[in-house]
């Protein structure tokens, strides 16, 4: 296949407050090191398009899930580049069927550098159910509001050798925050 469509899927994700890990983070593997060599070609991946996709957000505290909840609606594509290189390109929906944030990029599966833009984000309750709980507190306590882009995004994870680098630029607009 060259082109999958994914129409109306839908996505849970729960946080353990406990823990502070999400449900997601189970499917992700380290980088393990082995001796011999790999002559497998890689795999070839298909661009996917996600049509009304729905993330729906819960959390868990004590083994127990907490009333709470969260839908984010979305629309996007992953496309696959040369050298383990993924485009991607994600626009929510918020609120009657308003826009909210866009975020593309690239993302290397090989180098995990992830190098991406965020525009149109706003601080409002849409976003907020998904942020880790530590997160929506300190927004909370501080009254956090208004709205940001971030023309650039870039994390390259560290390794045993090398320390994480990253580099966040943001452009503020109308925004607050109380200082206590």
């Amino acid at each position: 296949a060259t082109q999958i469509g994914a129409l109306d899927p839908q996505v849970f994700v729960c946080e353990d407050l406990d823990k502070g890990r999400w449900n997601w983070q189970r499917a992700t593997r380290e980088p393990t090191s082995t001796t011999r060599a790999t002559s497998a070609p890689p795999m070839k991946f298909p661009e996917i398009l996600l049509r009304n996709a729905q993330l729906h957000y819960s959390r868990m505290r004590g083994g127990e899930m907490l009333q709470e909840r969260g839908v984010m609606e979305i629309e996007g594509s992953l496309s696959p580049r040369e050298g383990g290189a993924f485009s991607f390109k994600v626009q929510s929906r918020g609120e009657g069927d308003s826009f909210g944030p866009v975020v593309e990029g690239q993302f290397n599966a090989n180098t995990r550098v992830v190098d991406a833009r965020l525009r149109d984000f706003n601080f409002g309750k849409d976003i907020e159910v998904m942020l880790p709980e530590q997160v929506r507190t300190w927004w909370h306590e501080h009254g956090l509001s208004g709205n940001l882009d971030i023309p650039r995004f870039y994390i390259k994870p560290g390794t045993a050798e090398e320390r994480s680098r990253f580099r966040i630029e943001t452009n503020l607009k109308d925004v607050t925050l109380d200082i206590k």
